[in-house]
């Protein structure tokens, strides 16, 4: 491929990537600490609203502004650019740094403070010196997660018309037909996420992300100053009116203008298929994440299944548009029948890749709910007469729910806004609300799409503050 344009698409890729890291840390590390550290006027509500805008798909919020900047409706810069990409994918990925942030600075031990007070730190001194350092991994994952999402995210930069690595290898793949070229782009758009993931593995090698408390007495919130408390108010309420309040009323007034025009008769089958291909995905990744992470945590001779832990994770970390070209050569490679059948009778192969992009979420999950366990269960399962499967449902899993229930609800947010797999993977007549919803956007067609927009993120919308709820639960757990 030309030097030129794989240069270019590199460079948007980073310009894109920069942006959105900026945003999604700062917004996501600053809601995090005002809403677990300070007290002010609906923090308990906004706790929950600052989780809300995860429902909205990127590509969504893009496709929203877009139409608004395409009609005049309010004065905004052009947002046809690398860096307006960029802003709104921070806006988007916020949600992916402040649930782990919430979590982790909750779950801080008020001792540290204490300690820090008694030595005569100041409150930014404490924070220099005693919080950010504790708050490091976690920032460092949260990191990690929004660029992922950055390097494999195709709807958002393809409508906006931002030529990314990722964009670039489906137009090579399917409108040059140069299966070279996008073998090339895939080597560079994979390189740069591995490199990401292989610095913070060897940064946080042996350190733990978890701090126990041993705190006596429950963490007191500061309680600040009007001027304070109304700072903190307006600037939370603004980035929600960006990223959730006004989307979601333009969507409900244009879905009612429309619902009498625009013919749905397609919805149900399309919302069919969206849980279709969101039930076998989910089953698929929790089986193999549990029987994973057993296996892990069982006897030394099982731990050669740990190659599969990292196929998992680097699942994630590929783009998703790459991935599932990788999966259109497998299939390729296949026998001629058995080819042709997961190609083009069946939404297998779709599933399989919804499965590797996805399922290294629920398997982490239940990894870190293993690791919390005591190893001394085992000998509880000889005393008891429980093995094998017995000990397994009737000690294992009950001590693991928290985490299954974590481990689900990520999933189901996850792939119920999945597009770039769909995208390339769908099987002859399958459309989710996904592709619906992205084939009018890229019409410009977003007011008669607010109805199916409003379905899919219905969809998601319980789940996410559910999945709110249970991290707060596993922060005060530690107390």
């Amino acid at each position: 491929m030309p030097w030129a344009v794989m240069w270019s698409q590199l460079k948007n890729t980073l310009l894109v990537l920069m942006p959105a890291l900026l945003i999604a840390l700062s917004c996501g590390s600053l809601a995090a600490w005002w809403v677990a550290r300070y007290a002010f006027p609906g923090r308990s509500v906004f706790s929950v609203l600052l989780c809300l805008p995860f429902a909205f798909p990127p590509y969504l919020l893009a496709a929203f502004y877009k139409s608004i900047y395409h009609h005049n409706t309010l004065p905004i810069p052009n947002v046809e650019h690398p860096v307006a990409a960029g802003v709104i994918l921070g806006l988007s990925l916020f949600p992916w740094v402040y649930l782990p942030m919430k979590s982790q600075i909750r779950m801080q031990s008020a001792a540290y403070e204490d300690v820090a007070a008694t030595l005569g730190l100041k409150a930014v001194e404490r924070f220099r010196r005693v919080h950010l350092p504790l708050l490091l991994p976690t920032l460092g994952l949260s990191s990690l997660l929004v660029s992922m999402e950055v390097f494999s995210d195709f709807g958002t930069v393809s409508l906006l018309g931002v030529k990314t690595l990722s964009v670039g290898i489906h137009d090579a793949m399917f409108n040059m037909f140069r299966a070279d070229w996008a073998a090339q782009l895939s080597l560079l758009g994979a390189a740069l996420p591995l490199v990401g993931l292989a610095a913070f593995a060897l940064l946080t090698r042996r350190k733990g992300f978890y701090q126990p408390s041993n705190r006596s007495r429950e963490h007191q919130l500061t309680r600040c100053s009007l001027p304070v408390q109304i700072a903190i108010l307006i600037s939370l309420t603004l980035l929600l009116a960006i990223t959730l309040f006004y989307p979601l009323a333009m969507l409900c007034r244009w879905a009612w203008e429309q619902v009498k025009r625009v013919p749905l008769r397609d919805l149900p089958e399309q919302l069919f298929d969206s849980l279709h291909f969101l039930f076998w995905c989910f089953l698929l990744s929790m089986a193999i994440s549990l029987v994973l992470a057993l296996l892990l945590r069982g006897r030394r001779e099982l731990r050669i299944w740990r190659p599969l832990s990292w196929v998992l994770a680097l699942g994630y970390a590929m783009p998703a548009v790459m991935l599932a070209i990788s999966l259109l050569f497998l299939s390729d490679a296949l026998p001629e029948v058995l080819g042709d059948w997961i190609l083009s009778e069946s939404i297998m192969l779709l599933v399989l890749g919804g499965t590797l992009g996805y399922a290294c979420f629920a398997y982490v999950s239940i990894q870190a709910g293993l690791f919390a366990l005591s190893p001394r269960l085992d000998d509880l399962q000889r005393v008891l007469g429980l093995t094998g499967m017995a000990g397994l449902f009737r000690i294992r899993l009950p001590l693991l729910k928290r985490s299954l229930a974590c481990a689900a609800l990520l999933l189901l947010v996850n792939l119920a806004k999945e597009l770039p797999l769909s995208q390339v993977l769908q099987p002859f007549g399958f459309q989710s609300l996904s592709l619906r919803l992205f084939s009018f956007a890229g019409m410009d067609l977003l007011e008669e799409s607010a109805l199916y927009a409003l379905v899919m993120i219905g969809l998601v919308l319980y789940p996410v503050s559910l999945l709110d709820r249970l991290l707060d639960d596993d922060a005060y757990a530690h107390d």
